[in-house]
């Protein structure tokens, strides 16, 4: 049976994260937040979890519980199963684009905005968290694209909402750029964005998802602030990748031009950790971005087994230059296979926090199997420390 090798897979990733030579640009997934740990339950949930959450705080409001149900209803009815708080908020801003003053599919256009905003709301609230310590794994991340001079800065694309890149940023005093330029309410700096003139050792961090932290003011303005404006239902979280115009789009436009013109560059590495591509137009601008340039590779760090990613396999399977990287198996070069153990095991430092032999149950079926744990998010941490040099931590991360 034809496997692959696990250290192989190690090797590679070590050299080209602790080279200065490469572009490096990681994709930070809604799976990240969830390897923090607090008093047992992630600290922020994942997108399935920040749905339920809002649901469950819409029970206590008849009128957005009603409107809820109404356009969940509606999804259902034309063939999505389950829709989640992106799905919903998508739904909801195509029929604020054409309600006017009147009403669509039964709602009317306050009541449209008043769940727009209610949503935006909780979903802050519920993202909306500080790290436990500095041991983090965004705070050894963090360490790491600090950690030497590269000839090319550390590009950072993520999904999130929330500020957990930009608080381990600044607590280890890493510069970073946002897009944003300012202090009480920072604009939106389209020219330095596109210019990229910003110092190499800055990393670049594109927010293609929005920020509990950006506003659109009555004038059209995007910008960023720590202090809610009063009026919140100005709030930029989700660009719905509709038929808005192009003022309303930005700077979502931007941000996702960022991953392309990333991808474009000879010999560029995209790690991505904690995203499941359950995302079609980032899919597409990803897949795009790997065909039309060979030289450059995405490593797809999966949390679980290889098998709950059926999408993210079919891509890989059309192009070479997508890796996946479960922990029972992988598809390297557009061949799914599991893990097998080679003799390279012991020259690697530290290797059996991301690399573990699991040996057999009790049932004579089942057999000893490598895993490869680089896509647990506080793994892949771990393994960050390591190439930065960084002495492991006297303690664990509190849940105190």
């Amino acid at each position: 049976m034809y496997t692959h090798d696990p250290n192989r897979q190690i090797s590679y990733l070590q050299q080209c994260l602790s080279g200065n030579k490469k572009p490096l640009g990681f994709l930070v997934g809604a799976g990240c937040p969830m390897s923090i740990q607090y008093q047992g339950n992630p600290i922020i949930p994942d997108i399935k979890g920040i749905t339920s959450a809002i649901k469950q705080s819409f029970d206590e409001d008849a009128d957005l519980k009603g409107v809820l149900n109404k356009i969940t209803a509606q999804l259902e009815a034309d063939g999505s199963s389950d829709p989640n708080i992106e799905l919903i908020l998508s739904h909801i801003r195509s029929l604020i684009v054409v309600v006017g003053n009147d009403t669509v599919r039964g709602l009317a256009a306050d009541e449209l905005k008043k769940i727009d905003k209610a949503i935006c709301e909780e979903i802050e609230r519920i993202v909306e968290k500080n790290h436990i310590d500095e041991n983090s794994p965004y705070h050894h991340f963090a360490n790491w694209s600090n950690s030497i001079d590269r000839e090319h800065p550390i590009t950072v694309f993520t999904t999130n909402y929330d500020l957990l890149l930009e608080e381990a940023l600044e607590s280890t005093k890493t510069p970073f750029f946002d897009g944003f330029s300012g202090s009480k309410n920072a604009f939106f700096d389209l020219q330095a964005v596109e210019e990229d003139a910003i110092p190499k050792r800055w990393v670049r961090l594109w927010k293609l998802h929005g920020s509990i932290n950006w506003f659109r003011a009555e004038n059209g303005n995007v910008f960023r602030s720590s202090v809610s404006p009063a009026d919140t239902d100005s709030r930029l979280i989700h660009p719905s990748h509709l038929k808005y115009d192009e003022s309303r789009r930005m700077p979502f436009l931007v941000m996702i031009d960022r991953l392309r013109a990333f991808l474009k560059q000879p010999t560029s590495l995209l790690v991505l950790n904690g995203y499941s591509f359950g995302d079609e137009h980032l899919n597409e601008v990803i897949m795009q971005g790997l065909q039309a340039n060979p030289s450059s590779m995405a490593f797809a760090l999966l949390y679980g087994e290889l098998k709950n990613y059926e999408t993210a396999i079919r891509l890989a399977s059309t192009r070479s230059n997508l890796t996946l990287i479960a922990f029972d198996s992988g598809v390297v070069g557009g061949i799914k296979a599991s893990w097998s153990m080679s003799e390279m095991m012991g020259e690697l430092p530290l290797s059996d926090k991301w690399l573990v032999n699991v040996p057999k149950e009790a049932e004579p079926e089942e057999i000893d199997h490598t895993e490869l744990r680089l896509g647990d998010f506080a793994v892949l941490g771990e393994f960050l420390r390591v190439l930065s040099g960084i002495n492991e931590p006297d303690s664990n991360n509190s849940d105190e």
